[in-house]
């Protein structure tokens, strides 16, 4: 519709009017959380989990849309030929290039999977907008411990393990999808140069947030999925900035189901053996997705 304005404006318009419209489904589900915190110590607080997963999906499933309205971006959804068991609980896998990831995937799958959950950083709990609605909807903070800090408090070690394992418990009072970028960080020029494996589109995948993740839910988590991403774009820098101005032809989601089998729960601290296994399977995977990624750059 708008696609006749110089590409600065477009861009800038379709992001003010995201701001605009995140800041709306924030408030809505912010509403809850003086009714979550009184609830919470009677394990009530779960009562509201319609209400602000309903406002969750406005958000997330307005997101295509405003791709569409400002860029000529064509969102091409790769689905497996198996059912996904949206009214289940999941884990998701995907690469990871840009905080935008996170919209393409949870925007696009919003009708496929259940509602979406977060590892997220402790220090984006203060983030505005952002902070406070994902913690009423039950994310998980995690706080990561520097070297230093551990080696000055080694007690702290394995306190981040401990915190979200506590956290997830909940997650198994409703059906939800969490999603893990299992690289650990962003997808940059200087990171790929950096990274000891190298594959062609990909950095080396960690294995210890997928596994505990596996091993928090347990039986739980019914199916993974394994989400591969690619823009199509001269310039993979500031991703979300090209989307909106109409620079990104298109995205690809490429998703496959991979299968849980048995081997794949067991103590990953502690049995060597299990978890180098653990780590081989993930390399497997992701060995595969590199060449499904570059088969779509093609």
């Amino acid at each position: 519709m708008f696609r006749f304005l110089p590409a600065p404006i477009a861009g800038s318009l379709a992001l003010l009017l995201l701001i605009v419209h995140t800041t709306v489904c924030a408030c809505l589900i912010v509403m809850t959380a003086p009714v979550k915190i009184v609830l919470r110590p009677f394990r009530k607080d779960t009562k509201f989990i319609p209400f602000y997963r309903a406002a969750y999906h406005l958000w997330y499933k307005a997101l295509p849309y405003y791709f569409r309205l400002f860029g000529t971006v064509k969102i091409n959804i790769h689905l497996p030929k198996d059912k996904i068991e949206k009214d289940k609980s999941g884990l998701l896998i995907s690469n990871h290039q840009s905080w935008v990831d996170i919209l393409i995937v949870a925007g696009a799958l919003s009708n496929k999977i259940a509602s979406p959950t977060f590892f997220l950083k402790q220090e984006l709990i203060w983030v505005p907008i952002v902070g406070l609605p994902c913690w009423v909807m039950d994310h998980i903070f995690v706080k990561r411990y520097s070297k230093k800090e551990l080696e000055k408090n080694p007690e702290l070690k394995g306190q981040d393990i401990k915190t979200a394992k506590r956290k997830c418990r909940k997650l198994k009072n409703y059906p939800t999808t969490v999603i893990n970028f299992v690289e650990g960080t962003r997808l940059t020029s200087k990171k790929y140069e950096q990274s000891p494996k190298k594959l062609k589109h990909l950095l080396p995948a960690k294995a210890g947030g997928i596994n505990f993740t596996l091993n928090a839910l347990g039986k739980k988590i019914t199916y993974l999925l394994d989400v591969s991403i690619v823009y199509h774009t001269d310039h993979q820098d500031k991703i979300m900035w090209q989307i909106l101005t109409g620079r990104v032809r298109e995205i690809d989601l490429h998703i496959r189901n991979i299968p849980l089998e048995e081997s794949l729960f067991g103590n990953y601290e502690k049995d060597h053996i299990y978890r180098e296994n653990f780590q081989n399977w993930l390399n497997d995977i992701w060995q595969e997705k590199d060449l499904i990624i570059d088969k779509l750059h093609s």
